[in-house]
């Protein structure tokens, strides 16, 4: 996983709720990168775009990235992507709960603010 889609899947945390199942399938079918990428450029077919869009900065969603990577870096949070939940047991068993509470198999594009190692 590279930074940009790290940093898309930040922004898409942002706009989201974490059992929004349409933008879950939609990110497994173009990616996350792409899929905000859309949201930003008002070009998604998402039936719940424009509500996702209200929470967006519409002057700088780089912006809205960054303060949120310099929060975390402040207090020694990092992100955690599907990606990078190798030996990570809890982790993956949080994806699993989130996964069997929402009743979808789509991957969380919340993902996961850790604190420490």
């Amino acid at each position: 996983m590279n930074e940009l889609d790290v940093r898309s899947r930040v922004l898409l945390s942002r706009l989201s709720e974490p059992v929004d199942v349409h933008l879950n399938r939609r990110i497994n079918e173009i990616g996350a990168t792409e899929t905000a990428a859309e949201l930003v450029a008002g070009t998604s077919p998402l039936r719940n775009a424009e509500s996702l869009r209200i929470r967006l900065d519409r002057t700088d969603p780089e912006r809205m990235v960054d303060a949120d990577l310099a929060s975390a870096e402040r207090v020694g949070a990092r992100v955690i992507t599907q990606g990078r939940l190798r030996g990570r047991r809890n982790l993956i068993n949080l994806v699993n709960v989130h996964r069997y509470s929402c009743g979808c198999s789509a991957p969380v594009i919340c993902d996961y603010w850790l604190c420490g190692q």
